[in-house]
């Protein structure tokens, strides 16, 4: 793995959260919507699994809340990480630029306006963190197999 690969996956952890969030709210919402009948239809309801599909729809949501809950706690495991890997390097100019980028998750033209620098400084600061960071002895892969079937399957 490299530097850049490390240091993206809070990002990418954070997308994954946001659309666990996204689809359980969109479940919730489908669970609480009726469908209105006609007026004059007779309808027998009959449910192959015995049960009424908004339960179905909840425990869908429910798992997507847990899977979000589980990402949480590693995010913020890979952060504190990251967090520890960025101190260790000597510049702090280069400190600076990975934690505005990496930890909290600026633009380009942010971190530009926040340092005080122009951007191809920042992109030239950024690539040299980038080839002096050195990577934690067990670094945190979101996309570890082993790590994967610990989280609750994916609801859809």
């Amino acid at each position: 793995m490299t530097a850049r690969e490390y240091l993206s996956q809070a990002g990418q952890l954070e997308q994954r959260i946001a659309g666990a969030m996204r689809r359980a709210e969109a479940m919730r919402a489908l669970a609480a919507s009726v469908s209105s009948p006609a007026a004059d239809a007779v309808r027998v309801l009959s449910f192959s699994s015995g049960e009424a599909p908004f339960i179905r729809a909840l425990e869908k949501a429910e798992s997507l809340e847990e899977q979000a809950a589980a990402d949480l706690d590693l995010l913020l495991d890979l952060k504190d990480q990251m967090e520890q890997a960025i101190s260790t390097m000597q510049e702090e100019k280069l400190r600076q630029v990975l934690s505005c980028r990496y930890l909290e998750r600026m633009t380009w033209a942010e971190i530009s306006e926040s340092l005080h620098i122009s951007r191809s400084t920042v992109r030239v600061r950024h690539e040299a963190a980038l080839s002096r960071f050195i990577l934690p002895v067990q670094p945190i892969d979101i996309n570890d197999p082993a790590r994967k079937s610990a989280r609750p399957a994916a609801a859809w």
